[in-house]
């Protein structure tokens, strides 16, 4: 959005940017390094969760953790899965 031609920037709270931060360790200490580079934006304790994984099991990992948190009403998972594995039969 823009404003007198020029780029809005969103305003986070304290508490969105402090959730922010603890969703990031706690992706990073899943130890799968696929989950070092999701994207993360907090909006009053809704998550919106955005990148490329190689595997529906990382997608998954990445909303379950972040679902288990306190302060965590919503999560909207749209990481995309970059190689699938192969679809059962």
């Amino acid at each position: 959005m823009k404003l007198q031609n020029k780029p809005r920037i969103p305003l986070h709270s304290h508490s969105d940017l402090q959730l922010t931060s603890q969703i990031r360790r706690r992706l990073q200490s899943t130890g799968y390094a696929g989950l070092t580079s999701i994207w993360i934006e907090v909006h009053s304790g809704e998550v919106f969760l955005e990148g490329t994984v190689d595997s529906y099991f990382l997608k998954q990992m990445a909303q379950v953790r972040v679902l288990a948190m306190s302060d965590v009403r919503k999560v909207y998972n749209t990481i995309i899965v970059s190689s699938p594995g192969p679809c059962p039969k």
